[in-house]
């Protein structure tokens, strides 16, 4: 019994692993070896524990930095910026998207936001672009959930523009953790597709906003947000962004086709903008 509990358990972290990072099932497996000596020299509970964890942490950190972007450069992925700098003011809302491989995509997506990044500093010098989910290192097609369309290195999440309401500096984090799930929801005399897609019956279009609370010290920049999205606009490699409707309407930016509506299929997107080539 105990042997088929083990299995039972390997077979689910590999699952698990590979659905979060594509790669970390391959990974655990690995480790695993390594991580059977450690239960059999260390007689600690405890201590057995967090040497197992640790040692598989690390090896997914060695993994995530060294290994895999070098190899992810030969079926044409490449990571994004780790570290925001002077020179590509660019970065993840949270180190996971590292650790999990979700940072990957095309030379030219990342060409494209590297150079949105640029633009965006020469006007606001002291911004930040924010990126979440991108793409998995590997193979096409692959789905990187819970997105419906993240599969092939050419999408890409990147977060709204804040300001601390207090001092009016602009911010250089995501309100919530990984940067999804705190909307700008649809003000009085605007389309409110939230409670269409609601009504419709499509309830996961909006789960992630029952999870995250207001923030009074967060305040939406209307022409930071602006500004930006009409550079992903202006650029010839973007071929689709995806917005709310209310934002678009919002913004004075009905007139550009680029930004469109997801379907509400999908889940709510004025919490975040979608760019894709």
């Amino acid at each position: 019994m105990k042997l088929l509990l083990r299995i039972v358990r390997t077979i689910v972290l590999f699952v698990v692993l590979t659905i979060l990072s594509q790669v970390g099932g391959v990974i655990y497996l690995i480790y695993k070896p390594f991580g059977v000596q450690i239960s059999k020299s260390i007689k600690s509970k405890i201590t057995q524990r967090l040497s197992r964890f640790g040692l598989f942490l690390g090896f997914m950190v060695v993994s995530s930095l060294w290994i895999i972007p070098p190899i992810a450069q030969q079926f044409g992925r490449t990571p994004l910026p780790i570290l925001a700098t002077s020179e590509i003011p660019l970065k993840p809302a949270h180190w996971l998207f590292i650790l999990t491989n979700r940072h990957y995509v095309t030379p030219k997506l990342k060409t494209t936001i590297v150079q949105v990044s640029q633009q965006m500093q020469s006007q606001y010098p002291e911004v930040q672009l924010i990126y979440l989910d991108a793409n998995f290192p590997f193979l096409d097609n692959f789905p990187l959930l819970p997105h419906l369309s993240h599969d092939d290195g050419e999408k890409l999440d990147i977060a709204f523009i804040y300001k601390n309401s207090q001092n009016h500096i602009f911010l250089s984090e995501t309100p919530t953790w990984l940067g999804y799930g705190y909307c700008e929801k649809p003000k009085k005399g605007e389309l409110n597709q939230p409670k269409y897609c609601a009504e419709k019956g499509y309830w996961m279009y909006n789960l992630l906003s029952k999870f995250t609370n207001k923030k009074n010290d967060y305040k939406f920049d209307y022409q930071a947000n602006r500004y930006l999205l009409k550079l992903m606009i202006k650029n010839p490699a973007v071929r689709k962004i995806f917005l709310e409707p209310h934002l678009k309407t919002r913004l004075k930016l009905s007139k550009y086709s680029k930004i469109r509506f997801h379907g509400c299929h999908s889940v709510r997107h004025d919490d975040h903008i979608h760019l894709q080539l």
